[in-house]
């Protein structure tokens, strides 16, 4: 619209508004919600931007002007006015006309053409249109200069979806740069790939040609070798895979120590599924791939912890504690590159080796494994939530339980050693696992209306974990960790543990019906589940009480939370012994030390 001139003393009350075109065809609703442009019609009606992303072309939620008013248009009528002659002034190259026609909602990214000017030959001059590419137009300042209209926070923040899907993008990018297929590794908006993508995109050339001296081969990034082809001192890099296995149990054996791990220990850490795991056995699969072998061998390793067959024991012992160890050293003495690229095997395989460790005299490297584990996740992007639920396969499930093992792993087992854990709850956005049994995936992950779902007691149990996460990070942290919750207040402590007290009341109000505490629930495995899961909500409330009651510890707190954690001893050692008395065996990793809640009822 034209600018009042300067010299003009006051301003017309009645102001003619150019009237804006309305476009014939408005963004559709994912296109207007991510704010990033509409993209070309097809011929099928979707846009471009929905198509690559596959995600539904629509247009049913309705358009809403914001209206501002008359006050509010003047003011920055004349803000731009001044911004106008103060670039006019310091930046006499650049062109801040629009096109009669043009965007106004979407500023031009690429330099805006001028007239010669006689600053374009002037060495002195500071900026030098040839020479520094001009970002700047009339829509891009008043949107720097001027502050917004009132919006939601949400508004102001980048899409984590567009981030997500920027991912796809960035690895199609380097499979289309190499000749050599590209291992998927997880880039963050701090990477240098993001910038140079968005550099790319900035010149109009998204996908550049290779640099003369690796021309035809990946530029940038790795090749599923894990390193630049033309490093051809280390190819091919040695040990990129885990060699197949072949010590494997007898057949029958091996039978029975599976179906033991999936009834006795993947109901409560559903980190695999059955119906793909027999499938690769029957198909002879761990005799030819090194990974699922190794899954295979760490499986029986586990299930022999409950089996009373003799051969599980090492040969020359007839030692219980000796079970399953022929087959974990089998796995643990196998090597695999640190630079090849990380599979859904090795987060199983962590996984797993952390699970046969607990119990042992070796229980202090499970938290160096889990946090191994989760490493390899964030390589593969696994603590990040996928655009498009349609394409949810098996193998994304899969991995999304793994990484929540082995998350779950490294919270639980970084208070127990009073270490600080690999990731919080805040850097991931991953959903929980899909509540649905392993028998019903193929129904496009739903379970059966009414019937409850074996997985809901690890989702329960991982909604623990993050309160106990939580007071690892402030209650147990370090003094210059504490320094930033304190904030010069000394009731800081007391407030955080209200917090956590009354998140652990929402976790109990929120506990489906059939894993709430019945000693006389019919079902054998609800039964179980719901005993392991109260047992640790009981030491959750004790660790988050425990400090305070130490007696060179003087707080307002200390008698509170002893009463609480004495009530908490007392109530998990009467739920041990119903459990105990109905089953004859007390639960299984339900990570809870007598002995300690023992201690604490003698205080």
């Amino acid at each position: 619209m034209p600018l009042p001139d300067e010299a003009s003393s006051s301003v017309p009350k009645t102001r003619k508004y150019k009237r804006r075109k309305v476009q014939k065809e408005r963004a559709c609703d994912y296109c207007r919600r991510k704010k990033i442009g509409d993209g070309p019609l097809r011929s099928d009606g979707r846009c471009s931007k929905c198509i690559s992303r596959n995600v539904n072309c629509t247009y049913i939620e309705p358009f809403v002007r914001h209206d501002y008013s008359n006050s509010y248009v003047e003011s920055l009528e004349h803000r731009v006015q001044k911004l106008e002659k103060l670039m006019q002034k310091h930046c006499p190259e650049i062109d801040l006309a629009i096109e009669e026609g043009g965007s106004d909602s979407e500023p031009s990214l690429h330099p805006v053409a001028s007239q010669p000017s006689p600053a374009d030959s002037n060495p002195s001059q500071i900026v030098s249109s040839a020479s520094t590419p001009t970002l700047l137009t009339r829509t891009s300042l008043l949107s720097a200069m001027v502050p917004p209209s009132p919006a939601r926070l949400d508004d102001y923040e980048t899409s984590d979806e567009d981030d997500i899907a920027i991912q796809d993008d960035i690895v199609e990018d380097l499979r289309r740069l190499s000749l050599n297929p590209v291992a998927r590794r997880y880039h963050g908006r701090s990477s240098g790939l993001m910038f140079m993508r968005t550099a790319m995109r900035l010149v109009d050339n998204p996908f550049p040609k290779p640099w003369p001296h690796s021309a035809g081969t990946a530029s940038f990034g790795e090749t599923a070798h894990g390193h630049s082809k033309r490093d051809e001192w280390v190819e091919p890099l040695p040990q990129a895979e885990l060699p197949p296995f072949k010590d494997f149990p007898p057949e029958d054996l091996m039978k029975d120590l599976i179906s033991i791990f999936f009834t006795r220990l993947n109901v409560y850490t559903p980190l695999l599924h059955r119906p793909t795991f027999t499938e690769g056995l029957e198909k002879k699969q761990h005799l030819q791939d090194g990974g699922f072998g190794a899954t295979v061998l760490l499986v029986c390793a586990i299930g022999a912890g409950f089996s009373d067959d003799p051969r599980v024991l090492l040969d020359g012992t007839d030692s219980k504690s000796s079970a399953g160890w022929k087959w974990f050293l089998q796995v643990e003495a196998a090597r695999k590159s640190l630079m090849a690229p990380t599979r859904l095997y090795d987060l199983q395989i962590c996984a797993l080796m952390a699970i046969f460790l607990h119990g042992t005299r070796f229980t202090q490297h499970i938290w160096t494994l889990s946090g191994l584990g989760v490493r390899k996740g964030l390589e593969m992007g696994a603590h990040r939530k996928q655009t498009n639920s349609s394409t949810h396969t098996a193998d994304d499930e899969l991995r999304r339980r793994a990484f929540w093992v082995l998350v779950n792993l490294d919270w639980g087992f970084s208070h127990a050693f009073g270490r600080p854990h690999i990731i919080g709850d805040e850097d991931m956005d991953v959903p929980l696992p899909i509540e649905c049994d392993d028998e019903y995936w193929g129904n496009g992950f739903q379970q059966p209306q009414g019937k409850p779902s074996q997985i809901s007691y690890f989702n329960c149990y991982i909604r623990l974990s993050r309160i106990i996460a939580f007071s690892t990070r402030t209650i147990y942290a370090i003094g210059r960790s504490r320094a930033r919750f304190g904030n010069g207040d000394h009731l800081w402590r007391q407030r955080i543990v209200a917090e956590l007290d009354s998140l652990l009341n929402q976790w109990a109000d929120s506990v489906p019906e059939h894993l709430k505490w019945d000693p006389q629930r019919e079902d054998e495995l609800f039964f179980r589940q719901s005993a392991c899961l109260h047992a640790f909500f009981y030491l959750v409330q004790i660790c988050v009480h425990r400090p305070f009651i130490l007696p060179d510890h003087e707080s307002p707190l200390s008698f509170p939370s002893l009463i609480i954690c004495t009530n908490s001893a007392r109530s998990c050692i009467r739920l041990l012994e119903q459990t105990t008395r109905r089953l004859g065996t007390p639960i299984a990793y339900n990570m809870v030390r007598t002995s300690d809640l023992y201690e604490i009822i003698d205080i």
